[in-house]
């Protein structure tokens, strides 16, 4: 809306007093099969052993279809030019998106969150090469079979998708490489548009200040980290670990006493590091802001993602990151530019990038800071991502 133009994005669950968002409205028929498909999605995640939850399966249900296409369209509160799909697990599908190109004949554009439009029903495919080709024998199932559910999923998205024009909007280099590899759409067209990050909240702030909302010292060197689920395998809770013993083993006395860890998120461990540690729980966005203005480096150890935000956020707030070569940190981490891109699953190369941040003088610091706040507006300023997908509307009106 800011941009100029009239916008309206219609929702499963609406989580916002924002006017433009709606939430859908089921009708009566389609109520009894959104209760039907509930109850048979919450047996199968209780009581199905053979789902491995680090591949977050839970497009199980892709083929059944609750929405009711024709109610949705109903619901559009005018006939819109374009249409941009962004997460839709557990709302609408591919029978769904192939049903909204023929009645609207309109340009669709599908801006990936993670992996799942692309996958039989995982959402990070971590080693596994099936989405390349059909899926099946899915790991993420613990399956033996051929025609299992990812394959029977893959089957039904081919068979939608394939008859529509859908342009494909990855918002990292690492699901760009994805998408390029993936047999649903690797021939579709494509732009990777990074997720935006609002300029005027996350920002950089005086460090003393922002570090007596939780109370630290304002000599210490402050590594944040954070995630919804701290201990989550994908997040690397081992290689966290791991590489903060590392560091520990490559500093003096004095220097790992001036250390403290602050960590943001749900813990369901407890956690042990060689440094003092201060956890603050979930974050409203306010606290988060206060937390990246309050910290020397952002620590991410994810070694499988597609994002994190918090790394766009991190940048955004002039904080220098600490990666794995893994989700978005490619696009804007820069060893001794913007921080420090590690190997991925090298503990030691993690604490080596830890290192040179904490060690660096204040006038390299603060560079590298302007650096971050530079890369943040230029690549990640909600205007950025608004001219981007303005530039693709134009070339479809061509």
């Amino acid at each position: 809306m800011e941009a100029g133009n009239d916008s309206r994005m219609i929702v499963l669950n609406k989580k916002t007093n924002d006017e433009h968002v709606v939430e859908y409205k089921f009708p009566q028929f389609d109520l009894f099969r959104k209760g039907k498909r509930k109850v048979l999605y919450e047996s199968r995640k209780k009581f199905k052993k053979d789902i491995v939850e680090k591949y977050n399966f839970f497009n199980y249900a892709e083929i059944d279809n609750y929405i009711s296409t024709q109610s949705l369209i109903d619901q559009f509160s005018f006939l819109p030019d374009f249409i941009i799909i962004h997460s839709v697990t557990h709302f609408i599908n591919a029978k769904n998106i192939n049903e909204i190109y023929k009645a609207t004949n309109k340009p669709i554009f599908w801006n990936l969150l993670d992996m799942a439009p692309m996958t039989g029903g995982c959402h990070y495919a971590w080693d596994c090469e099936g989405y390349k080709k059909h899926c099946g024998y899915c790991p993420g199932l613990s399956s033996k079979r051929e025609k299992d559910v990812s394959r029977k999923n893959y089957e039904f998205k081919s068979r939608y998708l394939s008859e529509i024009p859908l342009t494909i909007i990855p918002p990292t280099h690492t699901l760009l490489q994805q998408v390029n590899s993936s047999s649903l759409f690797r021939d579709n067209a494509k732009v990777k548009i990074m997720l935006a990050v609002d300029a005027t909240i996350f920002k950089p702030g005086e460090k003393s200040l922002a570090r007596k909302t939780f109370n630290l010292s304002p000599s210490a060197k402050i590594i944040f980290a954070g995630s919804q689920d701290v201990t989550e395998e994908r997040k690397g809770y081992h290689y966290f670990i791991e590489s903060l013993e590392k560091l520990n083993e490559l500093l003096t006395p004095n220097e790992r006493e001036n250390i403290i860890v602050l960590l943001a998120g749900h813990i369901n461990k407890k956690i042990e590091i060689p440094f003092k540690m201060k956890c603050v729980g979930f974050l409203s966005e306010e606290l988060l802001v206060k937390a990246y203005q309050s910290s020397d480096l952002f620590l991410c150890a994810s070694i499988e993602d597609s994002g994190p935000v918090m790394i766009n956020q991190a940048v955004m707030c002039g904080t220098p990151v600490v990666s794995f070569n893994m989700g978005v940190a490619p696009d804007l981490v820069i060893t001794g530019e913007t921080g420090y891109l590690a190997k991925l699953r090298d503990s030691e190369d993690l604490a080596k990038g830890i290192r040179l941040i904490i060690e660096m003088d204040n006038t390299s610091y603060d560079t590298m800071s302007k650096n971050c706040r530079e890369l943040g507006l230029n690549d990640c300023h909600p205007f950025t991502q608004s001219n981007k997908f303005f530039e693709l509307f134009n070339n479809h009106l061509i």
